[in-house]
């Protein structure tokens, strides 16, 4: 008796299992499209914001550089100017500074 009804309903059973199989392999499908699309969607957003970080640390490299270069420079001229103060001062006065003072001098003593 079962197998009367099992040969009756053989062929609408595989109908419907083709069709069942069909329907769930389209949605798998159809998920496994979505989840390609949002994982595009996330590296496209990683790759825009490395993007914009390696241009932010382009940046500041540059400006690191030049700060590097002022502080350079401006120990050079703290050297320059420690190497001035401790040279000794040979000549206060020109020469004719000197002249001068010598007979301001001279004047005032009442010498010759």
């Amino acid at each position: 008796m079962y197998t009367l009804i099992l040969k009756a309903l053989a062929k609408p059973l595989l109908v419907i299992g083709i069709v069942v199989g069909f329907g769930l392999g389209c949605v798998l499908y159809g998920q496994h499209l979505a989840n390609q699309k949002h994982e595009a969607a996330a590296l496209k957003k990683k790759v825009r914001d490395l993007t914009v970080i390696t241009m932010v640390t382009e940046s500041d490299s540059a400006k690191l550089a030049k700060q590097q270069q002022l502080i350079e420079d401006l120990k050079k001229e703290i050297e320059d100017g420690k190497a001035k103060l401790s040279a000794p001062d040979t000549a206060c006065f020109d020469t004719d500074d000197v002249d001068q003072l010598r007979k301001l001098w001279r004047g005032s003593s009442g010498r010759p």
